[in-house]
């Protein structure tokens, strides 16, 4: 099984955050790397890998426009229908990905094409070296390892019994725990 590019961790991160050697578990790590990344894009409202000519279409809130995949590298162009805005009809903040535009269309879609994000150990390359932040990279490894510490478990169970014997658990188990909820606070997007 060969893991997305766009994942925020690799196999040998994971691997050894969770000390395992050999490759029997390989195919379950894939899995919970890529539903971690799944988690952690939809707690920060955004996309975080590289991509080049992302296409987004949104409708202005409040006179702005508010890309999913901050920061953005190059601004190819921005149409309003099919006509493409002038640089002096809009401003890009490239680290928010916030376009304003002071003289917006209220209900027009506006149509943007860019390359942006952050370049993923999984995409790194010696021409193109890795830029995602490593507390992301840590809140994605945290959740890899309570998917794996905690699979076959059902996560609605707070308590077992067996003849005399019980275990109890603090309220079942989260996906994003409160450490990587804190850690991934900064880059989580507030907008729409």
């Amino acid at each position: 099984m060969t893991l997305d590019p766009s994942a925020l961790t690799t196999l040998e991160a994971a691997k050894a955050q969770l000390d395992i050697t050999g490759d029997s578990e390989d195919g379950i790590l894939v899995s919970f790397i890529e539903a971690a990344t799944a988690a952690v894009e939809t707690f920060c409202r955004r996309k975080f890998a590289y991509s080049e000519n992302v296409t987004e279409t949104l409708s202005p809130h409040g006179g702005q426009l508010f890309l999913r995949r901050p920061p953005i590298l190059q601004l190819h162009e921005i149409r309003r229908g099919d006509k493409p805005l002038l640089p002096e009809d809009y401003e890009l903040d490239p680290a928010t990905g916030i376009v304003t535009l002071p003289g917006y269309f209220p209900g027009d879609a506006y149509a943007i094409t860019y390359d942006g994000g952050f370049v993923t150990p999984n995409q790194a390359t010696q021409e193109r070296p890795r830029t995602l932040p490593r507390d992301v990279e840590l809140a994605a490894l945290l959740v890899v390892t309570s998917l794996y510490r905690n699979r076959g478990r059902d996560p609605n169970v707070t308590e077992e019994g067996l003849i005399g014997a019980r275990q109890a658990f603090a309220g079942g188990w989260h996906v994003l725990s409160p450490a990587a909820q804190a850690l991934l606070a900064p880059w989580r997007l507030s907008h729409p």
